[in-house]
């Protein structure tokens, strides 16, 4: 997303009339807007990695115990020194804050920008996004506190045409407070230590949903398993109802032939009783 420097909006509120004399309310109230009502992605493809990260992020987060957290994208961060200037992240991750969703995030209230901030890049974003400029966003982001950043670019490569850059770049924060880069693995992804995940750009079938493209995926380091995104745990939900549906069946019939067997024996016992008596 764009940098912006949208003021806040300051509202006289009423007065009152009061025999001959006006008795201001509080004389001013601050709003802040939480939307510029410009598109939150490019295209399709930015606006499902911003997606796909949101949930996975959430996922991974949440199955390991960490709640004091705040992820989101496309808001309105508000800058602390002016309270008017803000920044739009694609994505971000707060940790050990209170958890829910916010309009928009007021870092004085918050106590702290995000730790983490992520961009989808484009060819019309991608040198504001990874510019030390006075407006770029790699300056701004180190100097308002972000820990790590993450800089993705899903149209810069495809499997048959590599990039000359790097799809992925990634920055963290050093002793002097600057997002310097870091090195990437040999498989072309970065751990993230504040969230014990790789990135890793990854290239994807299309579905009914999702363009075959290149796409930042987030992996357990352990095992190298992607967090699934919402349609691969769709497939896998689907899969495992078709199991237990088979399952099920192969139950029924097993109850039917061992019922069948069961009536088999209760009539041969029977018609033994029969000749055992008639025999006596």
């Amino acid at each position: 997303m764009t940098v912006t420097a949208r003021p806040a909006t300051w509202t006289p509120t009423r007065r009152v009339r009061t025999s001959l004399r006006h008795v201001p309310h509080p004389p001013f109230t601050l709003s802040f807007p939480t939307s510029d009502d410009q598109p939150m992605a490019e295209n399709l493809t930015n606006m499902l990695q911003m997606v796909d990260l949101i949930r996975c992020l959430e996922t991974w987060l949440i199955d390991r115990g960490r709640l004091n957290h705040a992820v989101g994208g496309a808001q309105f961060i508000y800058n602390p020194r002016t309270r008017r200037d803000n920044l739009s992240p694609d994505v971000y991750v707060a940790l050990d804050v209170e958890p829910g969703g916010r309009q928009a995030w007021l870092t004085w209230r918050e106590g702290k920008f995000p730790d983490i901030a992520f961009e989808i890049a484009s060819p019309s974003t991608q040198e504001n996004d990874v510019s030390l400029g006075p407006k770029g966003k790699r300056r701004l982001y180190g100097k308002l506190g972000v820990q790590e950043y993450y800089v993705f670019d899903p149209g810069a490569e495809t499997p048959d045409h590599p990039a000359h850059d790097p799809s992925l770049r990634a920055y963290r924060r050093d002793a002097r407070g600057k997002l310097m880069p870091v090195r990437l693995l040999k498989s072309g992804g970065v751990r993230s230590p504040l969230l014990g995940l790789e990135f890793r750009p990854e290239f994807m079938t299309a579905t009914g949903l999702r363009p075959a493209g290149m796409y930042l995926r987030a992996l357990d380091p352990a095992t190298g398993i992607p967090v699934r995104v919402s349609e691969e745990t769709e497939a896998v939900l689907t899969v495992a109802e078709a199991a237990l549906t088979t399952a099920e069946a192969a139950l029924r019939v097993e109850a039917q032939g061992r019922q069948a067997a069961e009536d088999a024996l209760a009539a041969a016992l029977a018609e033994l009783e029969t000749l055992r008596r008639s025999s006596s």
